[in-house]
């Protein structure tokens, strides 16, 4: 059963939380991860890691004051969410934060879904997190800026590219996607040259 926002805060138990966020967690609705984030650091905004790990701990303390049923669900969500900022790289750690986002929009707006329904964002996952998903940025490394050829800290080809597995566009690769047998523009494998190189 839901406390009332006076009951709730004047218990002497009573985590210390965002006073705008209280009415939040006991309706149900979404809580501004940011909002509660900023009582730490003041002016800042979830970038890290790190940073959501120790907001989310700050809000599931609040959320389970109030609602004590809920504890195997925030718990589901946060291995939900860190697996993910923990698999991808940190470049790309602001999708996994708008995903976050997303999905406490979505669980705040409905009454049957809670945050450990996670086949329910699977259109969500898409859209922020896949190649080409409608929140994606068309820019795939955004915080990566283009390195002028004569910067390039190597003239070697990219074993990677040569072996399909290089995920930068050649622009931003540190190595030339070039064939490593006969610098020729396409991939070793494929190479004419291929029989009589040892």
């Amino acid at each position: 059963m839901a406390h009332s926002p006076k009951s709730l805060l004047s218990s002497k138990f009573v985590p210390d939380f965002p006073d705008g966020e209280w009415n939040n967690v006991l309706s149900g609705k979404s809580v501004n991860l940011d909002t509660v984030f900023s009582t730490a650091k003041p002016s800042k905004m979830i970038a890290t890691h790190g940073d959501w790990v120790t907001t989310w701990g700050i809000t599931s303390r609040a959320v389970m004051f109030a609602f004590p049923h809920r504890e195997g669900e925030l718990d589901s969500y946060c291995d939900y969410i860190t697996g993910y900022l923990a698999a991808i790289h940190n470049n790309f750690h602001s999708k996994v934060l708008k995903l976050n986002k997303s999905i406490h929009k979505y669980v705040g707006s409905i009454q049957d879904t809670e945050l450990s329904d996670f086949n329910k964002f699977r259109y969500l996952k898409a859209q922020h997190l896949h190649v080409g998903g409608v929140s994606s940025e068309l820019n795939t490394h955004p915080k990566e800026k283009v390195i002028p050829k004569s910067e390039w800290r190597s003239s070697e080809p990219c074993c990677n590219w040569n072996c399909n597995t290089c995920d930068l566009q050649a622009s931003r690769c540190r190595y030339h996607h070039v064939c490593q047998i006969c610098k020729g523009n396409h991939h070793k494998g494929d190479c004419s040259h291929k029989e009589g190189h040892t």
